[in-house]
């Protein structure tokens, strides 16, 4: 419990894809691996639906906001954002492969 196990939860279900793993329900993980191949700005407009659908099943998740996303390489990004728990404000960072 506590903010160790929010950051945890984090981490993993933007780790993992969506519907990949039966162990998981339909609501865990995320649809990041629908971006690859698209356009940037597609990408773009798109990761910050995708991070907020994936984090917001969890109680302890408040709200995800202020996203940036920068390229340092053709084929990936580095996306961060806030992300507003129970436990306070978290500043995640996250390299997303495009």
């Amino acid at each position: 419990d506590g903010p160790e196990a929010v950051m945890q939860f984090i981490r993993k279900v933007l780790n993992t894809d969506k519907y990949a793993c039966e162990i998981y329900d339909w609501y865990y993980g995320n649809e990041l691996i629908k971006l690859v191949g698209h356009s940037y700005d597609y990408v773009v407009t798109r990761i910050p639906n995708i991070f907020s659908e994936a984090l917001l099943v969890d109680d302890r998740i408040i709200d995800v906001r202020d996203f940036t996303v920068t390229r340092p390489d053709i084929d990936s990004l580095v996306v961060s954002c806030h992300i507003d728990t129970v436990y306070g404000e978290i500043k995640y960072e996250q390299e997303v492969l495009i």
